[in-house]
C-alpha cells in the first residue's frame, strides 16, 4: 500500500478509558507477571537446595578425608614422585630432600634411599638435630626392615649374590622371626608407641618419643617388570615430623572440590568456648544454611586435625588458647547460581522491560489524552498492532504461570525419582543378602556330607569335593585334617586373580585361630602335625583375633580379609569324626572371589529385563560395578557391558572413597550410587523423565488458548475495520483475474459503503475497456495504457526475438467434414489454447491467420531467454492441443526482427514484427510434418540460443524459399529436466 492509500485517523479518547486501558492491559498484568516470576525463582531455589543437601554432605565427607594429614601427605608426595625421573629419585638423598621441600613446602626430617634387590643403603639425609637418630641408623637392620616390607625373597633379583643372601630368609620360621625382629627394631630405634604398619605409597602415622611428637613415614618402592618377573629397582623412605606440617596449609591445599560446582573453604566459629570437654562440637557447630550466596554446610574439623592445630605436631597444647577463641570449621558451599532457575539471570532485564513498557504506555496515554493521536498505517497493520499490544502481557502472564506450575511439578518428580531409586537399591540389597546366605551354605553342606563318610579314601573325598565345587561359584575347596595332608580342589571356571600358596595357608591359619579363640574347636584340634599349631600363629594377637571374631557369628559365615588387600572371602565349617571312640576334628574351607560372587548374583537374580523399569512419569535403569584392584579405585568395570562408565567415573570413585551412598547428577540425569563396601560393589541407579502426555497436552492447550485469545481480539477488530477492506480486496482480486461480475454486499452505513459504490462505478468502465482489448494484441493494449503520445505514432526498433508459427495439421480435411459452427468451435479451441499458453509463458499471440497462430517471444531482461521460453511454449501448446484431439504443426525460428507500429499516423496502426525470422518460422512450419514425434521444427539459430537446454533430433537438409543452399532442420524433442 503506497503512502497516498494509507488511512489517517484522528481521535480523542476520554481520560477514564485511557486509565482503565492502562491499568487492566498493562499495569496489573505486569505486576502479576513480576510477582509470579519471583515466586517461581524462590520455589526453584528452595527446592533445589533441599534436593542438593545430600551433595553437600558427600562433599563434606570428602573434605574431611582430604584434610587428614595422612591423606594430604599421600596427595602431595604422590604428585611429587609422579613427576620425578627414577634416576633422580634413587640418586642422592640430600638433593632429593631439597627439591622435595622446594616443590611441596614440606620439610622432611629424614630420607633414606636403598638400591636394587633391597641390598644396600645408597644415600640418606637428616635434619641437623636428628643426625644421631637417622644418620647413624644400623644399615643392616634397616635393609632387613625393607626386605620384610617388600617380600624380597619372593621376587626376582638383579644380582645372584643378593638372591643367595636374601633367600636364606625365605624359610617360614626364619621369615616370621625376621618380620618380628625388624618390626621391634624399628619401633625401638625411633621410640614409636607401636609397631609401624608400613604400606607402599601410603602415609603411615605414629608417635615418636625421640622425634618429639607425631611422625609420618612414606615408603615408595620402584619396581621393574610385572607379575612373576617383578624386581625391586630401589626405594625411598621419607620421615616427616608433625611439627613440620602446618594445619592451615593442609586445609588450604585441600580446597579443590571433587564436585566442581561446590566450593570449599575454612571458616571460624566467632564465639570463644572455654571448656571443650563439656560440649559436643559436632552437634553444636554442624549446620546447614541458606542465604543469598547459596546453600552451606559447615562442621568442625576432624579430631586428628584439631590435635594438629592445638599441639602443632608435638606433645604440648601450645595452640589451645587460640583454638578455643576461634574454632576452625570446614565449610562447603553450593553457589546460589547453581540453584537458580535458568530465567533468574535474565530477571533484571525482564523487570526493566516491564517497567519501560508501563512507562512508555503511560506517556503514550497522556499524549493521546492531550493531543489526540494519528496513525498512518493500513487497516490490516492497525488491527495486527492493536491485537499484539492488547494480548502481549496477558499471554506473557499465562506463560509465566505455566512455567511456575511446570517447575514445581518437575521438583516433585525429582523427589519421587530419588525415593524410588533408593527403594530399588534396598530391594537389591535384600536379594543380595539372600544370595550370600545361600552361598554360605556350601561349606556347611559339604561338611555335613563328609561327616557321613568317615571311612572314605582320599581319592573318594577329592572326587566328592570336586563334584561339589563344580556346581558352585566357589574358587576352591579345602579339607583340612590335622593328622593328614590337606585336600584341595579348584574350579577353573571361577578362577579370578592369583593367590600364592603362602597367602592361602595364612588365611586358613587365620580362620583356625579365630575358630579356636571363639571356642568352636576344642583343644584336640591341635593334635598332630597339622597346619594349625598355635606356635605358627603367634603374630595373630588376641586383639586382632577378637576383632575378626566379630565377623564369625556361626559356622559357614563368609569372612573377608580386606585389611590384607585380599579380594577373596572364606567360609569354614567344622567336621567331627568318631574314630575309635575318640573324636577327631577337621574343617572344610571354601574360597570365593568377591567379584565372581557379584557376577553370579547379577546373572542369577537380575537378568536384563529387570534391570530397567518403567513408571508413569520416568524410567529407571540399574547397573552394577565392582573394583578390578584390591582397595584401589583405579579402574571400575561395569557388569552390564552396555553401561557407560566414563560418564560417572568421578561419582563412583567418590562413593567408594567416602564409603557411603550418594545422590548426584550426570548430564542432568539423577544418579543414585549405593556402595556395598564388603565386596566391594556399587549399585548404580539412574532415572530419566518420560515425555508425559499430560504435560504435552497442557502445553498444547496453553498454545491453543493463546491462539484463541489472539484470534478473538483480532476478529473483534477485524469485524470493525478489516472485514469491509477484505471484501473490497476480494472484489479487486476477482477483477484482476478477469471476473468482472463478482459481487460482495457491504452495508456498514459508513465510508466503506460509499467506497463500494465508487468501486462499482469504476468496475463498469473496466468491463467496457476489457471488451475492447479482446480485439487487439497486448502491445496495442500497452500503447493505449501508456501516457506517452509517441507510443501511438508509427515506428519501431530492431531486436532479437523468437517467432512461432503453429497450425492445425489436418485443417483441410476438417473443413470438408465440419459445419460452419463446428469449424468456428474448432478455431475457438485452437486460439484459446494458444492464448492461454502465450500468457503463461510470457509471449504474445500476435496474429491469427486462418488456422495459423503467430507468437512473438522477446527478452524482458538480461537473464530472460526468449528461445527457451518459445520452445517451452511450443511443447505446452502441443500438449494442450493433443488433450482435445488436435494435432499441430509448429515452426520456430530465432533472429533479428523489426518490432513496432506499422500504418498511418491518423489511420489504422498495426503492432507486429517483420523480418527474416518471421518468414523462416512460417516456412519451418510447413516442414513440421517431417517431425514424426512432436511435430515441432527448430531453426539452427534457435538451437544455439537455447544454449544446450533443448534436446533435438536432426531431420534433414531441405531447400527453403529465400535460401541459396540446403538448410538443416531439427525436431524439438524436449527441454532438459533440470531446467528451471
Amino acid at each position: 500500500m503506497n503512502k497516498d492509500s494509507k488511512v489517517l485517523i484522528k481521535r480523542r479518547l476520554s481520560g477514564r478509558i485511557l486509565v482503565f486501558s492502562w491499568l487492566f492491559l498493562l499495569v496489573i498484568p505486569a505486576f502479576i507477571l513480576n510477582y509470579t516470576l519471583e515466586r517461581l525463582f524462590k520455589i526453584t531455589e528452595e527446592t533445589n537446595a533441599k534436593i542438593k543437601q545430600s551433595r553437600l554432605s558427600v562433599e563434606m565427607e570428602m573434605f574431611k578425608k582430604d584434610v587428614l594429614i595422612a591423606n594430604y601427605l599421600d596427595r602431595e608426595i604422590g604428585n611429587y614422585l609422579a613427576n620425578v625421573p627414577e634416576e633422580s629419585l634413587l640418586d642422592v638423598a640430600p638433593g632429593l630432600a631439597e627439591d622435595f621441600t622446594k616443590k611441596t613446602g614440606i620439610v622432611p626430617c629424614g630420607l633414606i634411599i636403598h638400591g636394587k634387590d633391597t641390598a644396600e643403603i645408597k644415600s640418606y639425609y637428616h635434619e641437623p638435630p636428628f643426625k644421631k637418630l637417622i644418620g647413624m641408623i644400623p644399615k643392616r637392620l634397616t635393609l632387613k626392615y625393607f626386605i620384610s616390607r617388600n617380600d624380597q625373597p619372593f621376587l626376582k633379583f638383579y644380582e645372584k649374590k643378593n638372591e643367595v643372601e636374601t633367600k636364606s630368609l625365605k624359610g617360614e620360621s626364619a621369615w616370621d622371626k625376621l618380620v618380628k625382629d625388624v618390626d621391634g627394631f624399628w619401633q625401638s630405634h625411633f621410640g614409636l608407641v607401636a609397631e609401624l604398619p608400613l604400606v607402599a605409597d601410603k602415609t603411615s602415622q605414629s608417635v615418636s618419643s625421640k622425634l618429639g611428637g607425631t611422625v609420618y613415614f612414606y615408603y615408595h618402592p620402584v619396581y621393574s617388570g610385572k607379575a612373576a618377573d617383578r624386581r625391586i629397582k630401589g626405594g625411598v623412605l621419607l620421615l616427616i615430623r608433625g611439627a613440620a606440617i602446618s594445619a592451615l596449609q593442609v586445609v588450604t591445599k585441600s580446597q579443590n572440590s571433587v564436585d566442581k560446582e561446590i566450593t570449599r573453604s575454612l571458616n571460624y566459629y566467632p564465639n570463644e568456648i572455654n571448656d571443650l570437654r563439656k560440649i559436643d562440637l559436632n552437634h553444636k557447630l554442624t549446620s546447614f544454611g541458606f542465604d543469598s550466596e547459596g546453600i552451606h554446610l559447615q562442621t568442625p574439623i576432624p579430631e586428628s586435625l584439631a590435635v594438629q592445630f592445638i599441639q602443632r605436631g608435638g606433645f604440648y597444647p601450645i595452640g589451645l588458647k587460640e583454638f578455643r577463641q576461634s574454632i576452625p570449621l570446614l565449610k562447603v558451599t553450593l553457589p546460589v547460581k547453581k540453584l537458580e532457575h535458568p530465567l533468574k539471570k535474565h530477571s533484571a532485564l525482564i523487570s526493566m522491560i516491564i517497567r519501560c513498557l508501563c512507562a512508555f504506555s503511560l506517556i503514550l496515554a497522556l499524549r493521546i489524552y492531550f493531543f489526540g493521536f494519528e496513525i498512518r498505517a493500513g487497516v490490516r497493520q492497525k488491527v495486527v498492532i492493536g491485537t499484539l499490544l492488547v494480548s502481549f502481557l496477558p499471554l506473557t502472564l499465562l506463560i509465566a504461570a505455566y512455567q511456575t506450575w511446570s517447575e514445581f511439578d518437575q521438583r516433585l518428580l525429582q523427589v519421587e525419582m530419588e525415593n524410588t531409586m533408593k527403594s530399588n537399591s534396598r530391594v537389591i540389597r535384600k536379594k543380595l543378602a539372600s544370595y550370600i546366605h545361600r552361598v554360605e551354605k556350601l561349606s556347611m553342606d559339604v561338611a555335613g556330607q563328609i561327616e557321613e563318610m568317615p571311612n572314605a579314601t582320599d581319592a573318594e573325598l577329592e572326587k566328592f569335593l570336586q563334584s561339589s565345587i563344580d556346581k558352585s561359584v566357589a574358587q576352591a575347596l579345602f579339607l583340612d585334617r590335622p593328622w593328614k595332608e590337606p585336600i584341595s580342589v579348584y574350579n577353573e571356571d571361577n578362577a579370578c586373580g592369583f593367590i600364592t600358596s603362602r597367602d592361602e595357608g595364612f588365611f586358613r591359619k587365620m580362620l583356625a585361630k579365630i575358630s579356636m579363640n571363639a571356642g568352636l574347636f576344642n583343644s584336640s584340634f591341635n593334635e598332630g602335625a597339622g597346619d594349625y599349631s598355635s606356635s605358627d600363629l603367634q603374630f595373630v594377637d588376641d586383639s586382632s583375633a577378637g576383632a575378626l571374631n566379630s565377623m564369625l557369628n556361626s559356622f559357614g559365615r563368609l569372612m573377608d580379609f580386606q585389611v590384607f588387600a585380599s579380594l577373596n572371602s572364606y567360609s569354614m565349617a567344622k567336621i567331627e569324626w568318631n574314630v575309635g571312640n575318640k573324636p577327631r576334628y577337621g574343617s572344610v574351607t571354601a574360597r570365593f572371589n568377591r567379584q565372581r560372587l557379584i557376577r553370579g548374583f547379577v546373572k542369577e537374580y537380575l537378568e536384563s529385563p529387570s534391570l530397567k523399569s518403567d513408571y508413569s512419569k520416568f524410567s529407571m535403569e540399574t547397573a552394577f560395578f565392582t573394583f578390578d584392584n584390591s582397595q584401589e579405585v583405579a579402574e571400575v568395570h561395569s557388569l552390564t557391558p552396555s553401561y557407560e562408565y566414563a560418564k560417572m567415573a568421578k561419582q563412583l570413585i567418590l562413593a567408594c572413597q567416602v564409603n557411603a551412598s550418594l545422590m548426584t547428577d550426570v548430564d542432568e540425569i539423577p544418579v543414585y550410587v549405593d556402595y556395598v563396601s564388603r565386596f566391594p560393589m556399587l549399585i548404580v541407579t539412574t532415572a530419566q523423565r518420560l515425555q508425559r502426555k499430560s504435560s504435552g497436552l497442557s502445553f498444547v492447550l496453553l498454545i491453543i488458548y493463546g491462539f484463541v485469545l489472539i484470534i478473538f481480539i483480532f476478529n473483534l477488530f477485524g469485524r470493525i475495520y478489516l472485514e469491509p477492506v477484505e471484501k473490497l480486496t476480494f472484489l479487486a482480486d476477482r477483477v484482476s483475474q478477469g471476473d468482472f461480475y463478482a459481487k460482495k454486499k457491504i452495508e456498514t452505513g459508513d465510508e466503506f459503503e460509499d467506497l463500494k459504490g465508487a468501486f462499482d462505478s469504476m468496475l463498469a468502465g473496466v468491463i467496457q475497456k476489457e471488451r475492447l482489448f479482446q480485439f487487439v494484441s497486448e502491445d496495442v493494449v500497452s500503447a493505449v495504457k501508456s501516457s506517452d503520445d509517441q507510443a501511438l505514432q508509427p515506428g519501431g526498433e530492431r531486436l532479437e526475438a523468437t517467432i512461432i508459427f503453429a497450425s492445425i495439421s489436418d485443417f483441410e480435411q476438417r473443413i470438408a467434414l465440419l459445419s460452419g459452427t463446428g469449424l468456428m468451435d474448432l478455431l475457438d479451441i485452437f486460439i484459446s489454447a494458444g492464448d492461454k499458453v502465450a500468457r503463461a509463458t510470457g509471449g504474445i499471440l500476435d496474429k491469427v491467420i486462418e488456422n495459423t497462430l503467430m507468437f512473438v517471444y522477446r527478452s524482458r531482461s538480461e537473464k530472460d531467454n526468449h528461445a527457451i521460453k518459445a520452445c517451452y511454449a511450443a511443447l505446452e501448446l502441443k500438449k494442450e492441443l493433443l488433450e482435445v484431439g488436435i494435432t499441430a504443426h509448429i515452426g520456430i525460428a530465432t533472429g533479428s526482427v523489426l518490432s513496432g507500429r506499422i500504418g498511418s499516423r491518423k489511420g489504422k496502426l498495426d503492432f507486429t514484427v517483420i523480418g527474416d525470422a518471421v518468414n523462416m518460422a512460417a516456412r519451418l512450419k510447413a516442414q513440421a510434418m517431417k517431425a514424426k514425434k512432436t511435430g515441432i521444427v527448430l531453426a539452427p539459430a534457435t538451437i544455439r540460443k537455447t544454449k544446450g537446454w533443448a534436446r533435438v533430433n536432426f531431420i534433414d537438409r531441405v531447400m527453403i524459399k529465400g535460401k541459396s543452399r540446403e538448410y538443416p532442420i531439427y525436431e524439438l524433442l524436449e527441454l532438459r529436466s533440470n531446467l528451471n
